[in-house]
């Protein structure tokens, strides 16, 4: 698993709202689900079991909507009903994982359920990580332990990198970009206690007075970070550009990016060289984007918390609003790990698959998906301008008219991916599934 992630604030975006943007990256066919999981109150003494470890519970959760990678317990990324947005990506330190610990997506799931803010975010999960450690699963024998975290809200963002129970923080100003690398250097505001006194007894940093360089002194020897450290470049640039005018349109854009227009851009029809920001698997490249959200943070108590999510690469897939106060349509839940007609992620691999490689068939699905965006997105503006009041007013009158609305958005993109795929040049699913996703 791996990340993208990005984040804007009032400063940064054209209407003044606050925005938390992510794409989650993994094996091709690992089809990752959405998650609604409500809030819930807990008598004391109760605990709950993570990855790997229990913990003691909290009296009352916050509800939350984010994407969970198969077999975990955690999310990847995502939002709560507090308009609290964080995610993770990964990278290698040069600490070792000794004893199991609290997963990257453990720790997004403590703290979108436990907190209300980025601060109250970025102390809960330091303090996790101080603790409890990082922790990874048991077949990742090679795999990275640590991690990047984001967090933010309507006013404040902050950027996490931690190594094993150390950690190093920035507080964000106007926009932030974070891929599967850490790059927080000499310009750390905050770091865990005691670590440089522990870098240098280890012979990891100089003791000379001079400030500790947190990613230079803890970068696992041979590590390849370049990949994702281009994939930062990029979207710190494209977010830079923007600057001042950010909106959830130009965030679609940004995380549908294959370096568009620039010397290295990759065709995804045939994807090779590095990997963007939106990827594709090919014959070669068993990896690809697997889900994207985009949320915008409101400082507005009235403000109906969102998210905008897309399936599979986001360059071919609809965003599609999911409300955090109704139950999620089943056609985003199911995470099959064999070709399902009802899940709506398996549904645009089949799209890509009936495609091809064929630039015309490219094109006009792309027009297509376009067409029913803009009809999705005038009509999610209609439904909350009508509905918002009733959120107030009638809660479960809300919560009803939000699963059907989802629900008819669900059923809108699976009969467009259809009619789209009976035009296609292959067959709607394929029997080799291990071909080409393009």
């Amino acid at each position: 698993m791996g990340s993208d992630m990005v984040a804007a604030l009032g400063a940064a975006t054209a209407n003044g709202m606050a925005f938390f943007a992510a794409n989650c990256h993994g094996p091709a066919l690992q089809c990752p689900a959405l998650r609604r999981i409500a809030g819930k109150s807990f008598a004391l003494g109760e605990t709950l079991s993570t990855q790997f470890i229990q913990l003691p519970q909290v009296r009352q959760t916050f509800s939350i909507l984010g994407s969970q990678p198969p077999g975990t317990w955690g999310l990847s990324h995502g939002l709560n009903e507090h308009h609290l947005a964080a995610g993770c990506a990964n990278w290698d330190s040069r600490i070792p994982c000794s004893q199991p610990g609290l997963t990257g997506t453990d720790l997004v799931r403590l703290v979108l359920e436990r907190c209300k803010s980025a601060r109250q975010g970025f102390e809960q999960l330091t303090g996790f990580i101080t603790r409890h450690g990082q922790g990874r699963f048991a077949q990742d024998a090679g795999g990275r332990d640590d991690h990047v975290f984001l967090i933010a809200d309507p006013h404040e963002a902050f950027l996490v990198e931690a190594a094993g129970n150390s950690w190093a923080s920035i507080e964000c100003h106007d926009v932030r970009a974070v891929s599967d690398a850490a790059m927080i250097r000499q310009d750390w505001q905050r770091i865990a206690p005691g670590l440089a006194d522990h870098l240098i007894h280890q012979g990891w940093w100089r003791d000379d007075g001079s400030k500790l360089d947190f990613c230079g002194s803890l970068l696992k020897e041979g590590a390849d970070a370049h990949a994702a450290q281009r994939r930062w470049g990029r979207a710190t640039l494209l977010l830079e550009q923007q600057n001042g005018t950010i909106d959830q349109a130009y965030l679609r854009r940004l995380l549908a990016d294959h370096y568009d227009g620039t010397v290295t851009e990759v065709d995804p029809l045939k994807p090779a060289g590095n990997l963007p920001l939106c990827q594709h698997a090919s014959r070669k490249l068993d990896r690809a984007t697997g889900m994207s959200l985009i949320a915008g943070l409101s400082a507005d108590p009235e403000h109906v918390p969102l998210a905008w999510c897309a399936f599979g690469p986001p360059c071919a897939s609809v965003y599609v609003p999911m409300f955090l106060d109704a139950d999620l349509p089943a056609a985003v839940t199911r995470a099959s790990a064999q070709p399902d007609l009802e899940s709506l992620w398996w549904q645009t691999h089949f799209l890509l698959n009936a495609a091809g490689a064929d630039a015309q068939n490219w094109s006009r699905i792309r027009s297509n998906l376009a067409g029913l965006q803009a009809r999705i997105d005038q009509e999610t503006e209609d439904f909350l301008t009508e509905n918002a009041a009733l959120r107030s007013s009638d809660r479960p009158g809300f919560e009803r008219q939000a699963m059907l609305f989802m629900q008819n958005h669900a059923e809108q993109l699976e009969l467009e991916y259809q009619r789209l795929q009976s035009r296609g040049q292959r067959v709607a699913v394929p029997s080799n599934i291990d071909g080409p996703w393009v």
